[in-house]
């Protein structure tokens, strides 16, 4: 043993005595057996550690749950070993031990990235960025968050497709597609990805790339967790030192002028297509703190910005911030407020004026309408994003060789609207979850009314009663269960790590109250 057998004996009463009284024995012996080899090195935490409550925060305030170990590897080598712990209950002969698989724990609820009676393998420590010699690619650990990548290569004149939130991990982002101040020249930031080191169930430590498991390749981009534990990311990068952004905040009743802005920019887009926009809602129960935010951005002209010109046009505005500035700055700091609980859900729908021209007046009054049924929640922040994902981003994914996200063959210009509701008192939380299913049955309801829903849940943005990875299309879902049994035979991820989204689970479509 790497400790003395007192040491042990000492965890397991620990164990034993946390809030997590019902550990099974093959838990136990997984934790310990994780604190023999890396407890040493202060890889291994258990409830009672100094720094388990810090590596066990999230975003929200209703995300965590207790794990009975938190393991930090710091190479796949680590991971490899701790997957056959996991799968083996440690050698103990006890069975299996469950366990969970945290990036930036980014998805704002319970389980998503955590674990109750169970090991989480937290990848906070995988978190390098490297660039390569010839400046074609970066290579970033899985656990890093973007803005720490960002820093990394702050002077460079280089960038790449990344989160446009900083606090978010690059793991989970990538793996759910992921959306980039860039995809409008660049596409998602999946599409980007040259190249996956990965540990698949078994232990073996790979590579999956265009030339090498093509199929696997293929399947991580928008596929999530399912096939492995993803320790490095090799992403295309290219030069642009600096970008023209703004943040732009309009009184509530510039909303039709916004909302039309909106529709316009969506189907003209093409014509400028280093721009990018999205515009967020903000409403607040007992509060008059009611705002419009527009986030804009040219990632090439840092003087000519036609796209734009409709919200920059706009007044009365404050301009929060608007110029130049570098890639390392260009993220916005929309983190969760701190003690504020949260959810995310996402829908989609065409825009296309010469069809219907009042559909986002449509879905706006609907989410205005589900927020004033809900507004008896006290500190309740309604909060929901207009986000474009034009007609000619598909193309750069096509380029680039495709994902599974379903939107390859798009013939039509598309809107995503995220609901990101922040409230305060736990006692309310299922009403919040059922406020939000009600605004999503009604949004779908309309849009296929009008002949103009699409499938698409963007995962990144998706909540646990939907269903992205059956919104990808039948044969999409068929190919990534392919590939999942073919490199976990056993169906370690789907059965050993309850969160996130499961192909085990999809082809269901999302749960309607």
């Amino acid at each position: 043993m790497a400790f003395p057998a007192m040491m042990a004996a000492f965890l397991l009463l620990l164990l034993g005595a946390s809030a997590s009284s019902q550990l099974t024995d093959a838990v136990n012996s997984c934790c310990l057996g994780l604190y023999e080899k890396y407890g040493e090195q202060q890889q291994l935490l258990i409830p009672e550690s100094a720094q388990y409550d810090a590596f066990d925060e999230r975003w929200a305030t209703n995300t965590p749950l207790l794990p009975s170990c938190i393991f930090l590897p710091i190479s796949a080598d680590d991971i490899a070993a701790a997957l056959y712990m996991l799968r083996t209950g440690a050698g103990s002969g006890n069975s299996t031990c469950p366990f969970a698989i945290k990036s930036g724990g980014h998805a704002p609820w319970p389980g998503a990235n955590d674990i109750h009676d169970g090991i989480t393998i937290d990848l906070s420590w995988i978190n390098r960025t490297v660039l390569a010699e010839d400046r074609s690619s970066v290579r970033l650990g899985s656990g890093a968050l973007w803005s720490d990548a960002y820093d990394s290569l702050n002077g460079t004149g280089i960038a790449f497709t990344g989160g446009r939130i900083p606090g978010v991990g690059v793991g989970g982002l990538t793996l759910g597609g992921g959306y980039s101040f860039f995809s409008p020249t660049h596409g998602f930031v999946a599409d980007n990805v040259l190249n996956y080191e990965i540990v698949l169930a078994s232990g073996e430590i790979t590579n999956a790339n265009k030339t090498h498991r093509s199929d696997l390749f293929m399947a991580l981009k928008g596929g999530s967790s399912n096939f492995g534990i993803v320790t490095t990311f090799d992403i295309l990068a290219f030069e642009n030192a600096d970008v023209y952004r703004g943040i732009l905040i309009y009184p509530i009743d510039s909303t039709c002028t916004v909302l039309n802005s909106i529709a316009w920019f969506t189907e003209n887009n093409k014509d400028d297509p280093d721009s990018s926009m999205s515009i967020e809602f903000s409403f607040k129960t007992g509060s008059n703190d009611t705002h419009i935010l527009a986030d804009i951005s040219d990632t090439k002209d840092l003087d000519n910005h036609p796209a734009l010109l409709p919200f920059l046009s706009i007044v009365p505005r404050v301009t929060k911030s608007l110029g130049v500035e570098p890639i390392a700055g260009f993220a916005p700091h929309h983190d969760i407020a701190p003690a504020y609980r949260s959810l995310m859900s996402t829908v989609t729908f065409v825009q296309n004026s010469t069809r219907n021209s009042n559909i986002l007046e449509g879905v706006h009054d609907i989410t205005l309408d589900t927020f004033h049924k809900y507004s008896h929640v006290p500190d309740l922040e309604w909060k929901f994003v207009y986000t474009p994902i034009p007609r000619f981003y598909s193309d750069h994914s096509t380029k680039l060789g495709g994902n599974m996200m379903g939107l390859n063959n798009t013939k039509e210009n598309l809107i995503m609207v995220r609901l990101n509701p922040h409230w305060k008192d736990a006692d309310y939380d299922g009403e919040i979850y059922e406020a939000a299913q009600v605004w999503l049955a009604a949004v779908q309801d309309y849009t296929n009314a009008l002949g103009m829903s699409h499938p698409f849940v963007f995962l990144n943005n998706a909540a646990p009663f939907q269903d992205p990875l059956g919104s990808y299309g039948a044969e999409n879902l068929q190919f990534m269960r392919d590939v999942s049994k073919k490199y976990d035979p056993d169906q370690i991820f789907q059965t050993l790590v309850p969160g996130g989204f499961k192909l085990s689970k999809a082809g269901a479509g999302s749960q309607r109250l």
